[in-house]
């Protein structure tokens, strides 16, 4: 007779492979957030995160931990990603808190609502092992996989916090600025390759445009504009990569209206012109 507990957990924790096949406006309308953990361990190539509205690249060899109700989406990804995903509901681990001699472990479950960024390529390939193993496991087998990976992740010493605080994270949720910003957000990543003016925007975010703009700088470090040419920008750098389209087709692709404009804000952006960038990027 199998354990009531075991086959819980057994049924909750879920681990998935990602693709990211899915075009980077699409993927990233998923700016949310869940009472559950996420562990994300990025393979191969690279991620930009939106972790509470502040952006994030990712490179391979790192493993991503969002905690419960941390608000979090993907904005962009290089074409040849590959990562693994452990989604693991928050109400599974309720009861470490009820267990004295997990006390330090459930507070490192609970500080995970702040997100942690771990940088080891150690580490990364002894969960994605374990990982593989869990997928196959049930029962009581299950649950010490899935432990063994928490217990990598808490003694790890090469980790730090994506959010520098937890109650500015709890505040976030019931801020009617941060609501429209996270709007905002999503608009951006669903029409940056478009035209668009502040006053569709603010529109969409249910926001005054000046106000909007203040929230949005505050948050992201960057004014709306700032953003979307970064978005661009970032979207011709995976065509020069990955296609054999010319620049200025590329240019008007991303959603620059002129030649000249992208050409501008690519130097700024990325130090080079385009077509140095892709030379480089072919070497």
């Amino acid at each position: 007779m199998k354990h009531p507990v075991a086959d819980h957990i057994s049924d909750v924790v879920q681990v998935e492979m990602l693709s990211f096949t899915k075009t980077p406006e699409h993927s990233t309308k998923g700016y949310h957030q869940h009472n559950s953990l996420q562990i994300v361990m990025i393979e191969k190539g690279e991620v930009e995160f939106m972790v509470n509205c502040i952006l994030h690249k990712v490179e391979s060899g790192a493993v991503i931990m969002f905690g419960s109700d941390l608000p979090h989406g993907v904005a962009t990804f290089s074409e040849n990603i590959k990562a693994t995903l452990l989604h693991i509901p928050y109400k599974s681990l309720y009861w470490c808190n009820d267990i004295p001699e997990l006390h330090s472990q459930a507070e490192f479950i609970k500080k995970s609502r702040q997100g942690y960024l771990f940088s080891s390529s150690t580490l990364i390939k002894k969960i994605i092992r374990i990982c593989n193993k869990l997928k196959k496991a049930e029962g009581f087998q299950r649950i010490c996989y899935l432990f063994e990976v928490l217990h990598l992740l808490k003694n790890e010493n090469n980790v730090k916090n994506l959010v520098a605080d937890m109650e500015a994270t709890t505040e976030m949720k019931t801020s009617i600025q941060q609501n429209s910003v996270e709007r905002t957000f999503d608009y951006l990543y669903t029409h940056f390759q478009e035209e668009f003016r502040l006053e569709d925007v603010a529109a969409y975010a249910s926001q005054n445009p000046a106000a909007l703009c203040r929230a949005f700088k505050r948050r992201s470090g960057y004014t709306i504009f700032q953003f979307v040419n970064r978005l661009r920008i970032e979207k011709a750098c995976q065509l020069l990569k990955n296609t054999e389209l010319s620049v200025t087709e590329i240019s008007f692709r991303v959603g620059f209206n002129t030649f000249s404009h992208f050409n501008t804000q690519f130097r700024k952006i990325t130090d080079l012109s385009p077509s140095a960038y892709r030379s480089k990027s072919n070497i």
